[in-house]
């Protein structure tokens, strides 16, 4: 399998779009990792409130169990505190589901940036690449054939733009219907020509 051109300037073209392509994506992928990273950053807010609820609750509880111990107001001071408690117990829960919202915004807005940017862009140089190195394969195949030139000058005149084809022949058409050696030989190397390989 035949992965670049033969001739230097269309295996240049290749190289430098295949190092594009990788570079992009990588790029990207950079960038979204970044972004997840700073949407992942205000989660400390959330995080730092989950924290200090979590220590004012311990601390109310405590305070709750110890002011129950006090004679005559104890129960009502340590159901006072126990409600506080249960207040600081919220902000914590708030804190803990403001931290586990951002992390997944995070997440879910990284993949997309990077889906987003790279798919198009690696479809579409994978379906060139596969194309190009499927007709490639066919060429250099029918290069080695003593009947592929035939075939390789009719895909030149069904596919090469008019100014290329009276380039490469006076009357191309003709040419290949009288099976003129020359023009034969000129249509097959303008196929290959085009697709980077050389005649021989």
């Amino acid at each position: 399998m035949k992965l670049y051109a033969e001739l230097p300037a269309r295996r240049t073209r290749q190289i430098v779009a295949d190092v594009s392509a990788v570079a992009w994506t990588a790029l990207w992928i950079w960038l979204a990792y970044l972004l997840h990273q700073a949407i992942s950053a205000l989660a400390r807010i959330p995080d730092q409130v989950t924290k200090d609820g979590d220590s004012l609750r311990d601390s109310l509880n405590g305070a709750a169990k110890e002011a129950g111990k006090i004679p005559l107001v104890g129960k009502e001071l340590g159901q006072k505190l126990a409600d506080a408690a249960g207040v600081a117990q919220s902000a914590a829960e708030a804190g803990r589901t403001g931290s586990e919202t951002i992390g997944t915004v995070a997440l879910f807005t990284a993949i997309v940036v990077g889906v987003a940017v790279t798919v198009p862009i690696l479809l579409f140089w994978v379906v060139a690449r596969a194309r190009w190195i499927a007709r490639a394969r066919t060429a250099v195949l029918l290069r080695a054939e003593p009947a592929g030139e035939d075939l390789l000058a009719l895909r030149a005149l069904s596919t090469a733009a008019l100014k290329q084809l009276r380039r490469a022949a006076d009357d191309p058409a003709g040419g290949w219907r009288e099976r003129d050696p020359a023009t034969m030989t000129a249509l097959a190397t303008l196929e290959l020509a085009t697709l980077g390989l050389r005649s021989r």
